[in-house]
């Protein structure tokens, strides 16, 4: 196995535990991991998934924080 693969897996096994822990609610831990997953998709030159991963990612952080700006 290749480090981008293992590094992959590693992601996606976190988001699966994360939305296991907090289901459908928003939480910055599932935003983050949604971010991470995003990048690992920009990595592999996967934009379209990549780009999926980074709305919803935003989505949910506008969920926690609303419109105004934000120490995140």
């Amino acid at each position: 196995q290749d480090v981008q693969t293992v590094s992959f897996a590693v992601l996606v096994e976190r988001y699966l535990v994360l939305r296991q822990e907090h289901g459908e609610r928003p939480h910055v831990d599932v935003a983050d991991a949604l971010n991470n997953l995003g990048n690992a998709h920009t990595q592999l030159e996967n934009y379209s998934n990549a780009l999926d991963y980074y709305q919803q990612s935003f989505t949910m952080r506008k969920q926690l924080y609303g419109e105004g700006p934000h120490n995140d």
